[in-house]
């Protein structure tokens, strides 16, 4: 049944049959226009014209930030394990890691409260609970660095 369908419609956008669909378009366009007017018709068009530019923008926005997100993952784990191998210090970029993630988490956060209360983006995200811990995660990630540089004996 399943090839028959796929048949059904291959034919139908084949060429000599693709003017029945352009038609039945035309047709179907008439008819809307006596039914609900041609203001009606042409409002309908461009919002989909609209919505359907806008998806695409969406979609090539949430593709492009994607693959940032995953080349920085990619480089962060690279940098870690490079450093691992050759003996420098390393543990102090999970800290760093979780700090800047956590930044970014709040500042998202934040601007979800600003629009929501409609009130300034520091009191909204200074109203967030503990927000102030992934600057000390970041802060952190210093100490960490020095201690763990004292520990090997090895300055980079």
């Amino acid at each position: 049944m399943r090839s028959t369908v796929v048949r059904g419609i291959c034919r139908l956008l084949s060429p000599p049959y693709w003017h029945n669909v352009f038609l039945g378009l035309l047709l179907g366009g008439l008819v809307a226009d006596f039914v609900v007017g041609l203001d009606a018709v042409l409002n309908a068009i461009s919002l989909g014209v609209v919505v359907s530019i806008g998806l695409a923008l969406f979609s090539v926005m949430m593709a492009g930030l994607g693959v940032l997100v995953w080349i920085t993952v990619r480089d962060a784990i690279e940098a870690a394990s490079s450093d691992r191998h050759d003996g420098r210090p390393w543990l102090w970029r999970i800290p760093a890691y979780m700090g800047v993630a956590g930044i970014i988490i709040d500042g998202i956060a934040g601007a979800w409260h600003m629009y929501a209360q409609h009130i300034l983006f520091s009191t909204a995200v200074e109203r967030l609970p503990l927000s102030g811990i992934p600057v000390w995660l970041l802060l952190a990630s210093y100490p960490v660095r020095w201690i763990e540089q004292a520990s090997s004996g090895r300055n980079p």
